[in-house]
């Protein structure tokens, strides 16, 4: 009997997946009165969509976004609505980062934010930035445009911004200007 019962689950699950593949192939229509779930022959849309990997106490990352729409086909690439990205370190640091759009390309493990960009440490310092392009395979950040943020009673500009594979951000080529001077920068270690 429990054989039986197998091949009949086998039966059954390879008659509704290829259903579904033959369904997935063509656009989906509606049912009369409900919504359109969002995916015809060449688009997929989803809401609230969520990719990670890695450990929870370890290095990790984990891409959320209000919307996301991937063109089938188009080697892994999705367009993010207000991405949202929390990467997470082996020393416990973690980082945040927001923005108003993205570009997620799963198969080279990259992730493009541009418009309203903001980097939040954890100690609370907020770092507004253009864009930001982060690595998620290897858990680093960096924003080639200028960067301004303050620090008590500093102001600290660098002509781009990295985040190492420790969580550390690093402003590159830039001038800390304080009441009594400036001082200039090759690399600087934000706290």
């Amino acid at each position: 009997m429990r054989h039986i019962g197998q091949i009949a689950s086998a039966v059954v699950g390879a008659f509704f997946g290829a259903a579904f593949l033959a369904a997935a192939a063509q656009p989906l229509a509606p049912a009369e009165g409900t919504a359109n779930p969002g995916l015809t022959g060449t688009t997929l849309r989803m809401l609230n969509p969520k990719y990670s990997a890695g450990t929870p106490n370890g290095p990790h990352y984990e891409v959320t976004a209000a919307s996301a729409t991937q063109m089938l086909g188009r080697d892994g690439e999705t367009e993010l609505a207000e991405p949202r990205v929390e990467l997470g370190f082996a020393n416990g640091t973690v980082l945040r980062l927001s923005g108003a759009t993205g570009l997620l390309r799963l198969s080279s493990g990259s992730l493009l934010v541009r418009g309203n960009v903001v980097l939040v440490a954890g100690s609370g310092r907020s770092i507004d930035l253009k864009d930001a392009t982060v690595d998620l395979r290897n858990n680093t950040l960096t924003s080639e445009t200028p960067i301004e943020t303050t620090l008590k009673t500093e102001l600290i500009r660098g002509h781009h911004l990295e985040v190492t594979e420790g969580g550390m951000i690093v402003l590159v080529y830039g001038a800390i200007v304080r009441p009594e001077g400036v001082v200039f920068f090759d690399r600087y270690a934000l706290e």
